[in-house]
């Protein structure tokens, strides 16, 4: 599974979920695809969870046996 995602303010009515799944449909390859909306919430530090993000995707390529 693919599983990307969009970081932004305002971004909950975003049509780019479903854009990505009925593409990953076409060819068959299955994506899972978030919104992470921010709009709601104060003081976000955009750099701190962009690099948690990292973290957590160089963990998964890390441990990915083949």
């Amino acid at each position: 599974m693919n599983d990307i995602g969009l970081i932004g303010n305002f971004i909950s009515s975003s049509q780019m979920p479903d854009l990505m799944r009925k593409l990953g449909n076409e060819f068959e390859t299955p994506i899972k695809y978030s919104l992470f909306d921010f709009s709601q919430k104060k003081n976000v530090n955009l750099k701190n969870i962009v690099n948690n993000l990292k973290k957590k995707v160089s963990w998964y390529w890390s441990n990915l046996s083949i």
